[in-house]
């Protein structure tokens, strides 16, 4: 889940950790690594390019991801078992 609202995870996050302990982890890429990931999905959806909304919403999750509220930054522009890999090791103190 993609928030770039510091007030809405705050706030998340705190109604989470009353239950059960909080471990924020975010995936980053670069801005291009993202708009070719939107790209091919809208490919396969019969889009020919980026909507208006896919361009501004992706460039602000990018800029608020390198802020390190948001958590822990894993390099999500890897193959899934590496970035699975990295989850699991910075989780592994605390399971």
């Amino acid at each position: 889940m993609a928030f770039t609202d510091r007030t809405y995870l705050a706030d998340f996050a705190g109604a989470l950790a009353a239950t059960a302990p909080v471990h924020k982890i975010c995936l980053v890429a670069p801005l291009a690594v993202v708009h070719e990931r939107l790209l091919r999905r809208g490919l396969a959806e019969g889009r020919t390019g980026l909507t208006e909304f896919e361009t501004r919403r992706s460039a602000e999750c990018v800029k608020a991801h390198g802020d390190p509220l948001f958590g822990i930054p894993v390099n999500a522009d890897q193959p899934t078992e590496t970035i699975t890999r990295a989850i699991r090791e910075l989780l592994a103190p605390v399971l």
